[in-house]
């Protein structure tokens, strides 16, 4: 019997890449930024500039970032091996394809095999015509989308798709979510929506 589908992103659900960023950002540009500045994931919002200077700033940093190195999310490793049980996991990010050798690497030392899939969406500000997250997970058949992103976990929710609106950080707070999107500080927590 085959398993359903349940797809993960993988920055601030799986690997903390805002801390390590700021860490890098600060030392490397004398700057004192602070995780709860980041109102808004489009880093030029905090950083000034346009957007196409601030991915590239993020590129950087992210090619700079010894990513072996970096521990996943609290919690994190135990609660996928228990999802993989209940599901076939695929990973959905809006990694430029460019960081897939590297982002993948890390994923297997972390998790193993049982990431059944990635999908590599990249930043609309640098990437023509880029596929939506929502749209991925048609494609792949998800039942849910676990990101931190409320536009991404919106896009799932109008088509139907549930979504889990992962972690309570700065820049995914609001005072509505569609009855289809659950918002789970954690892991545990998300475990638990999910019954497993």
């Amino acid at each position: 019997m085959s398993k359903e589908v349940l797809a993960i992103d993988i920055d601030e659900v799986l690997f903390p890449f805002l801390d390590h960023f700021i860490a890098y950002h600060n030392s490397e540009y004398a700057t004192k930024y602070s995780k709860e500045e980041f109102k808004s994931y489009d880093f030029s919002t905090v950083l000034g500039g346009s957007i196409l200077e601030t991915v590239q700033r993020v590129y950087e940093i992210q090619y700079k970032m010894e990513q072996d190195l970096i521990e996943p999310i609290n919690q994190s490793k135990e609660a996928i091996d228990k999802l993989s049980s209940k599901f076939d996991l695929s990973v959905i990010t809006a990694r430029h394809p460019q960081f897939e050798p590297t982002t993948n690497l890390w994923l297997n030392k972390h998790y193993g095999e049982v990431i059944k899939s990635t999908s590599y969406i990249g930043n609309a500000a640098v990437m023509e015509k880029p596929r939506t997250k929502a749209e991925v997970c048609q494609e792949i058949g998800a039942v849910c989308l676990i990101d931190d992103s409320l536009n991404h976990v919106f896009e799932c929710a109008k088509i139907g798709i549930k979504a889990i609106i992962f972690g309570e950080y700065p820049w995914n707070q609001t005072d509505y979510l569609p009855a289809n999107i659950v918002r789970c500080p954690d892991w545990p927590s998300v475990l638990s929506e999910l019954s497993v």
